[in-house]
């Protein structure tokens, strides 16, 4: 695609690994969600361009255009960027935290759980680094932790129900036993993620009209991720890349895994009981359909 004409092109959640963009003419293009590893956007125009939660890890970016460019969750490196010229990024900066402070955050924080609201605060720390946090344990329901950079972050047993991880990047992360019921992990970056026994189902009859609030993942990145023994029941997976995870005795009953890639993961005793599976790719054998007993 050397040279070509995207201008204003809608490339959102393409799968563009090792493509060849030198110079194309990228302007005002929506690239969001979209895997750009190791390609070559050498001397590419991306002015105007969103990239929002797009996979540039390793590509090429000597004398790219990225002027007004927004970049709110994407995974790039910083040194990649000094190869571009004309420079003018949004999302691009993370706000630092020190541990006394995330400690007083997490305070206020429970206690405006406890008091539904009346004392304390809730946690904003959407687009700060928190990168090999310790929150095992951490009450983070109904936080608002967007665009999180919490890579290799240790959340065993943490709650997180409620909590919005939308673009947030989550990979190598521990989430063992975590409760994400009703989580927002729209386009997350989830690849090589421990989610052992996770609970991912629907947070059920919340507020007084006691509404299901399914966990959504549409879009989510869970390349090589470890989901064994997940609960995902109604879970929202459209789009979902969950290529080389492991998916052994998770249940997925109910789930909506419309156009996801399941290419080389591992379903050994996984349970799809009237998940939509529609255009979903390279779905395992070994996947049981039967409802459990």
């Amino acid at each position: 695609m050397g040279e070509a004409s995207c201008v204003r092109a809608n490339l959102t959640d393409a799968i563009l690994r090792d493509t060849d963009l030198c110079g194309a003419d990228l302007r005002n293009a929506d690239i969001t969600g979209a895997v750009l590893e190791r390609a070559n956007l050498s001397g590419a125009i991306l002015n105007g361009a969103t990239l929002r939660g797009a996979v540039l890890t390793d590509a090429k970016l000597a004398g790219a255009e990225l002027n007004d460019v927004d970049i709110s969750g994407a995974i790039i490196d910083a040194k990649l960027l000094q190869e571009a010229k004309c420079l003018q990024l949004k999302g691009g900066d993370l706000k630092q935290i020190s541990l006394d402070d995330l400690q007083e955050v997490l305070r206020l924080h429970a206690l405006w759980l406890d008091t539904k609201g009346s004392n304390g605060r809730r946690a904003v720390l959407s687009e700060y680094d928190l990168t090999g946090s310790d929150l095992r344990a951490a009450n983070l329901a109904l936080a608002n932790l967007a665009r999180a950079v919490l890579r290799g972050a240790d959340l065993t047993r943490a709650s997180l129900a409620m909590c919005d991880l939308s673009l947030a990047d989550l990979r190598c992360a521990n989430l063992d036993r975590a409760d994400l019921r009703g989580a927002k992990l729209v386009r997350a970056h989830l690849a090589g993620a421990s989610m052992v026994r996770a609970n991912l189902s629907p947070l059920d009859k919340v507020g007084d009209s006691k509404f299901d609030f399914p966990t959504n993942l549409e879009g989510a990145k869970l390349g090589g991720a470890n989901l064994e023994d997940a609960h995902l029941q109604q879970a929202r997976l459209a789009g979902a890349d969950l290529s080389r995870s492991n998916l052994g005795r998770a249940d997925l009953s109910l789930a909506d895994l419309h156009g996801a890639n399941l290419s080389d993961a591992v379903a050994t005793g996984a349970l799809f009981a009237g998940a939509a599976l529609g255009e979903a790719r390279n779905v395992p054998r070994s996947v049981s359909y039967l409802r459990p007993v």
